[in-house]
């Protein structure tokens, strides 16, 4: 378990190791540990992203299945996630959400997390998690310099603001607003 502990921390090579035993399939739960193996996989053109659920990608070597199609559509892994807790559907949103977030697949955390506050309004963590995947949208942006940066720093305020009207304590969110308000009066002039 080392050796995956340090492939996952970026100080031993991917690429030797799956060379060297042959790999042809990774399955990650992805968090913030294995977010950067999961990352560099989805960017490598040797491997795919074969399944998705709401904490683990698998990945699949190409030169095995080079005609494996995509395993889903936006509205099908939504439906999918909550259907993995029919009482409570807002929390594997959630985690597939902030999962998303990790693998940097913004555009789907943001839909997935959209859901999520969709069927349970009230509850913050939620909040949090779409605001934060706006926030790293509109970052990603404002470095393209594009400026529809401004509309999802502006969806990150409004994120934030409903996550604290939930939970009013939070020193965490409180920074979060405060920082999207700054880079709000920097850019929006």
């Amino acid at each position: 378990m080392d050796i995956v502990r340090r492939i996952a921390l970026g100080r031993v090579s991917f690429a030797r190791f799956a060379q060297q035993y042959d790999l042809g399939a990774v399955v990650l739960r992805v968090d913030k540990l294995t977010a950067p193996l999961a990352r560099s996989l989805l960017q490598n053109p040797n491997w795919m992203l074969g399944h998705l659920s709401a904490r683990v990608a698998v990945f699949v070597k190409r030169s095995i299945a080079p005609g494996l199609p995509p395993q889903f559509t936006t509205d099908e892994f939504i439906a999918r996630t909550a259907a993995l807790d029919p009482d409570k559907p807002v929390f594997p949103l959630q985690a597939a959400a902030r999962m998303l977030e990790h693998l940097r697949l913004l555009d789907l955390a943001i839909a997935t997390a959209k859901r999520a506050t969709e069927v349970d309004p009230d509850y913050m963590g939620v909040w949090d998690v779409l605001g934060v995947n706006y926030a790293l949208r509109a970052k990603a942006l404002q470095a393209a310099a594009d400026p529809a940066c401004i509309a999802d720093f502006r969806q990150a305020k409004q994120c934030f603001t409903e996550a604290l009207k939930r939970d009013p304590n939070s020193d965490d969110l409180a920074a979060k607003l405060r920082e999207v308000e700054q880079t709000l009066k920097k850019i929006d002039r």
